[in-house]
């Protein structure tokens, strides 16, 4: 099978009843808003859920022929330890929030997809070791439940701590992937700015496309949500993030033309600092978007053996209307390139057919970066102008609170009255 599997015996249920929470909550945070809701269910799970569907559909079929019906598999009785031989290992890398609405969340929308989720995350407050903490309830209750591996957790350990390859987080990350699905939901900003400390989370980004392109054999998804702050743009940073846009913009006519057509500036070079300070918000937002697309591509594209890259579905919307800045949920694809091995020697007379890769090739990946960056889809505008969506997601959100502990009731009250505004950068 191409796919590797985690130890059978990592996936036995516990005969340990999980820790309850206490009592319900109604302390709601910004990152409980509706529009984060629609992130998760429209662009986390489906892409997720369509990713195993299509990927994954043969092998899951063959484990279905050759073991008991689901219905019997879900038939877990309190103490009794069940071998879940039937479940395909879907393993998660997350930073998750205390509540693991994320994992939560996920769990319950791959239901019946013979999916057994194995999560690590990195919680820079609180690990799912420590008796007491709400994280190490939240773990508690989650591994609990059938599709759950019983050994996932969560570190008490930054994400940015795997760059150093001597560091626990980086054993650790080994010791978990490598990984199906990362989901890499900062509280800090990727955005080049004059403010922050940008480098400490490119360098992570590097160390884990580095695990992840030496170690897989197979495609994988990567989501990125990270806010973008315009009017703290570093020149110096901007221009050295766009250093792969640039040379595509030099070299192809094809991505000149397209990436033109999305900026306002005359060029679309960059080729003066002048030129990026005069940018407006709207300019810097998507060029970021690109360029950030084209950094990540650059190291498909060098990898060996290569792999392609597309955009999944991304969104975005407004964390505060007064500075312009806005939050970039972004979703990118891994596909492995396979090339068929020539025998220059002539001893094998085996002709075998090249592979069409097609829409693959780096201007491919490039072009389709600039025309999802250009039509990324608003989630306040889609909320605003679909009250019906915008009340599934609500009631859809309340049911995920519920399950970690807070009152149902009254978050309805909170997320449909005024407190359902203003900034939101983590969570």
């Amino acid at each position: 099978m191409e796919f590797e599997e985690s130890d059978l015996a990592d996936d036995i249920v516990s005969d340990d009843l999980p820790a309850h929470l206490g009592p319900t909550e109604d302390n709601f945070k910004p990152w409980h808003k509706i529009r984060k809701q629609y992130i998760r269910h429209h662009m986390w799970n489906q892409t997720t859920r369509e990713f195993v569907k299509g990927r994954w559909r043969l092998e899951l079929d063959a484990k279905r022929s050759s073991n008991a019906s689901m219905s019997e598999h879900n038939e877990i009785s309190e103490g009794t330890k069940i071998i879940k031989e039937s479940y395909f290992p879907l393993r998660c890398l997350l930073i998750p929030g205390e509540d693991l609405l994320d994992v939560r969340s996920m769990q319950s929308e791959l239901e019946g997809y013979n999916c057994l989720i194995r999560y690590l995350g990195f919680n820079t407050s609180q690990s799912s070791a420590e008796k007491g903490t709400r994280i190490y309830v939240s773990n508690n209750a989650v591994t609990s439940l059938y599709n759950v591996a019983t050994d996932s957790q969560v570190v008490k350990d930054s994400f940015e701590s795997i760059a150093n390859q001597k560091s626990q987080a980086y054993r650790t990350l080994k010791e978990y992937g490598p990984y199906h699905l990362v989901n890499l939901d900062f509280c800090g900003s990727l955005f080049p700015s004059i403010s922050g400390n940008q480098q400490k989370y490119y360098d992570a980004i590097h160390q884990l496309l580095n695990f992840q392109l030496n170690n897989h054999r197979s495609p994988w998804l990567l989501f990125v949500t990270t806010a973008v702050v315009p009017k703290e743009v570093s020149v110096t940073g901007i221009r050295r993030l766009c250093s792969a846009t640039r040379r595509n913009f030099e070299s192809h006519e094809d991505f000149a033309q397209r990436l033109s057509e999305i900026l306002s500036f005359s060029t679309g070079l960059i080729d003066s600092d002048d030129e990026i300070r005069a940018m407006d918000e709207e300019d810097l937002i998507r060029l970021f978007g690109v360029a950030f697309g084209k950094w990540l591509l650059s190291f498909a594209q060098s990898a060996s053996p290569l792999w392609s890259m597309k955009m999944c579905k991304s969104y975005r919307y407004v964390i505060d209307p007064q500075t312009g800045n806005v939050m970039l949920s972004l979703g990118f694809r891994f596909n492995p390139l396979q090339y068929p091995l020539d025998d220059p020697s002539g001893v094998s007379q085996l002709n075998i057919e090249p592979i069409d890769i097609s829409g693959n090739t780096e201007l491919d990946c490039a072009l389709d970066i600039v025309d999802k960056i250009a039509n990324i889809p608003d989630v306040d505008s889609i909320l605003e102008n679909r009250p019906d969506i915008k009340q599934t997601m609500c009631e859809m959100k309340a049911n995920l609170l519920a399950g970690a502990g807070y009152n149902r009731d009254a978050y309805l009250k909170w997320a449909l009255s005024d407190a359902d505004v203003g900034p939101d950068l983590v969570g």
